[in-house]
Parts: structure tokens; sequence; C-alpha cells
């Protein structure tokens, strides 16, 4: 009768595993809906991590790609803050004091109004440690220039001369 009503037997002494088997057999509806509540659990928690995981992944490519973006503008504003200061040293620097009036204006050099343009670059050349002892990189696009422009000229002097500081310049700063 035990048997038939899903009860253990007493012929012999009932194991947790017999016993848990007989309880579960007696009440199908509720270890059906228990076993569906656990599995829903473990599927849930499983889903929860799965996405937490790849929540993360995707943080943390965002700040990678956010980090880049970052050096990329950093790098480009600084190029543009160089090209910039180039430009303006070249413009006001070197072009415009061979005019005469600008000229008059500087106590240590005389008025030269047939001024060569190496004569321009020389004055312009000494100007160039004091104006931009603060940013090496912007003396150093300049000295490039400078030293490009003797080498194209011929006065292999003065080019090593401009492009070796420039490069002591870019190694010290840039590594």
């Amino acid at each position: 009768q035990r048997h038939l009503n899903n009860e253990p037997v007493t012929a012999r002494p009932p194991t947790v595993v017999y016993r848990l088997q007989k309880l579960a057999r007696r009440n199908k509806a509720a270890f059906t809906g228990a076993v569906a509540a656990m599995a829903g659990l473990v599927i849930g928690l499983g889903i929860f991590l799965w996405q937490s995981i790849e929540k993360n992944k995707a943080f943390r490519q965002a700040e990678v790609a956010l980090g880049q973006t970052r050096a990329a503008e950093k790098k480009a504003t600084e190029e543009a803050a160089i090209a910039k200061a180039v430009s303006d040293f070249l413009r006001n620097d070197l072009l415009l004091t061979a005019g005469t009036g600008y000229q008059a204006k500087q106590p240590s050099t005389p008025v030269n109004p047939n001024l060569t343009v190496v004569e321009a670059l020389d004055r312009a050349a000494e100007k160039i440690s004091d104006r931009f002892a603060h940013q090496p990189l912007v003396e150093a696009g300049i000295r490039h220039t400078l030293g490009e422009t003797y080498l194209d000229m011929g006065n292999y002097l003065a080019a090593i001369r401009h492009l070796e500081r420039a490069l002591e310049l870019r190694r010290s700063k840039l590594g």
C-alpha cells in the first residue's frame, strides 16, 4: 500500500534520494513548478551575466575609441598650433623684416633697402631661441623649415645647424 501511495517502504532504511523521489511523485505539480522556477532563475541569471559581460566589453571599446579620438585631437591641435606659429614667424619675423619701415624701428640693425633673403633668414634665425624657448616643437618646426631653406640655397653649414637643433628638440620632446 505504501508503494502504491508513493510513500517510502519500511522494508529497508530509506535513503535521502529515495525519500525525495517518493515526495516528488506525491507532489508532482509543486515539484514541477519549483523546477520550472529554478530553471527560470538559472536562465535569467545566465542572460544577465552574458549581457553584463557584453556591456562591459562595449564600454571598454568605447573608452579605447574615446582615448584614441582625444589623442588624435590633441595631436591635430598641436600640429595646427605649430603650423600657425611657423606661418606667423615666417610672415612677421622673416618677410616683414625686409621692409625698410620695419628695419628703421629696429635700433640694433641698419636699414637695408636691398635686404637679401639670406640676410633676412639670418636675422630671423637669431630670434628663434628667445622667442620659442617654451615651445620646443614650434621651434623645431621653424628650424626645420629654415634648415631646408638654407639647404636649398647651398648654405650647408647653416642648414646642418638648424636641422640638427630641430632633431634635438623633437627627440627631447617626443622621444
